[in-house]
């Protein structure tokens, strides 16, 4: 069946012996519909965060009466159930994942009870590839559930200065922004954070900040520029994603790496213009601020030898909390550099490498010795036992 024409449908329920004559008249009552709007947002599971409106800390069942767990959305809009439950019982049965961002709107416009209840406890919206997203809409979004914490609008080719104007409302709530691939340069993103800075006594509440480029057009938008103002607004970030964005320079990263404000704990600099004149500022951002857990340098035009054996060899005796490192399309990376590096004692704690496409990245043309040096590393900061020890 075309997703187009899927509905969700309300079944009458009765906790009361039910009659023929009672099942007859059920079969009659017309379902309630909510049709689907688009087939790509379908959401699968309700753990699927990526197309799911959620009530996060709470479980969809946690606060209903045993006898009424086993109900999920359909049996909810049934008025004889719906009215039966108090306004936070309904919303987790509504509003706790099991539909997508575009059915919770649709939901939430059905009676002013809904509206008011999700209004309440909705706080994640996920509106990407939104075909034709018009300022409007997102004035509406901003209105009807103003206690977002939560927004992505990826992929939202038109999305642009006008609507994030439209989100400065949500400058109290607003944790997580994601606009990738959207139509954004340094102009509109500074004043939009200046704005919900000046708005909220000078910082913003930002933890969660996606500006990825998703193609060559793209990469020139966002440069130095946005990465300083983050630096000056944005104290509580720890997640800062800049992929493909060309114009981030060794300056820029220079300004948010030694800004007071430099809590990352997250950050991709992937396909950006970080060169070897960032070697010192990244050091200083490992071991000095110590709240990485996850670091992308990608495709950058970082020599992977150098780096590395700055890292290896940079006195400190205190373990990092870094756990992933990516070196994808890492030029110049070679085996003993790589190794050296692992056998730091301040990187002990890494457990996910990616050398995907770089001159390591192939075990097969390592001498022998070397790939099981590498192998040895990363077993022993897994905590497993190495069975060539034995």
């Amino acid at each position: 069946m075309d997703d187009q024409n899927k509905t969700i449908t309300s079944t009458r329920t009765s906790f009361a012996t039910s009659s023929p004559a009672n099942n007859e008249e059920e079969r009659s009552s017309p379902p309630t519909k909510i049709r689907r709007t688009s087939s790509s947002n379908d959401c699968t599971s309700p753990h699927d965060d990526h197309c799911s409106a959620r009530v996060c800390g709470f479980s969809p069942t946690e606060f209903l009466p045993i006898g009424l767990r086993k109900y999920r959305v359909p049996e909810a809009l049934d008025p004889y159930i719906s009215e039966a439950l108090c306004d936070d019982a309904l919303g987790q049965c509504l509003f706790s994942g099991f539909l997508n961002s575009f059915e919770t709107a649709q939901l939430s416009s059905i009676s002013k009870r809904f509206q008011k209840i999700a209004s309440n406890q909705v706080n994640r919206l996920d509106v990407s590839r939104c075909p034709n997203l018009r300022v409007e809409d997102v004035t509406s979004i901003v209105q009807r559930f103003p206690n977002l914490k939560d927004l992505s609008f990826d992929y939202c080719k038109q999305f642009g200065t006008l609507h994030l104007t439209a989100l400065l409302p949500l400058f109290g709530t607003l944790e997580s922004l994601s606009l990738r691939g959207c139509k954004l340069n340094d102009s509109h993103l500074c004043s939009f954070l200046e704005s919900m800075a000046r708005q909220n006594g000078g910082f913003t509440q930002l933890r969660h900040l996606d500006l990825s480029a998703v193609d060559q057009e793209g990469s020139l938008r966002v440069g130095d520029a946005t990465v300083e103002s983050i630096s000056m607004h944005c104290p509580d970030l720890k997640t800062l994603k800049l992929g493909w964005c060309k114009n981030v320079t060794d300056s820029g990263f220079a300004t948010l790496a030694n800004s007071g404000n430099f809590f990352l704990e997250k950050l991709d600099l992937s396909l950006t213009g970080i060169t070897d004149d960032s070697i010192d500022t990244l050091q200083n951002a490992l071991f000095s601020k110590s709240t990485l857990t996850f670091l992308d340098l990608s495709a950058t035009q970082l020599t992977g030898s150098l780096f590395l054996t700055s890292l290896a060899r940079y006195p400190s005796t205190s373990v990092l909390p870094l756990r992933q490192l990516s070196f994808q399309f890492m030029r110049e990376l070679d085996l003993e550099s790589l190794v050296e590096f692992l056998d730091s004692k301040s990187f002990r704690r890494l457990q996910s490498l990616d050398l995907q496409f770089s001159e390591v990245a192939d075990p097969i043309e390592a001498p022998h010795e070397i790939r099981g040096a590498v192998a040895r590393a990363l077993a022993r900061n897994r905590g497993i036992k190495d069975s060539s020890q034995r």
